[in-house]
């Protein structure tokens, strides 16, 4: 909870801002919550759907590596985009768990 009452806390005086209450940093910590729960529900409900589709084309080509093929996207601007991000954040994961290790 520590975290919430930062931008209630002035540095230069070493003391919260006049009028802080408890209640206020609660506050801001269950709007985070509720928040985090509802970007979480609308994720899953992403990856459901991803996942859906992903299933559906390999087994319309009877391919695992189909997603691979650009062939099969109408849109090619978007596929390289997913593609290119996709390789970034692998890239990134790697970093992060060399770094871990």
């Amino acid at each position: 909870m520590r975290g919430y009452s930062f931008q209630l806390y002035n540095n230069f005086t070493k003391k919260y801002i006049l009028g802080t209450k408890f209640e206020d940093i609660l506050t801001l910590y269950r709007l985070d919550q509720k928040l985090s729960d509802l970007i979480f529900s609308m994720i899953s409900k992403i990856e459901v759907a991803l996942k859906a589709h992903l299933v559906e084309a390999l087994l319309i080509h009877g391919d695992a590596l189909i997603l691979k093929d650009s062939s099969i996207f109408k849109e090619k601007k978007i596929y390289w985009n997913n593609m290119s991000a996709i390789a970034y954040y692998l890239k990134e994961t790697e970093i992060l768990l060399v770094f871990i290790q």
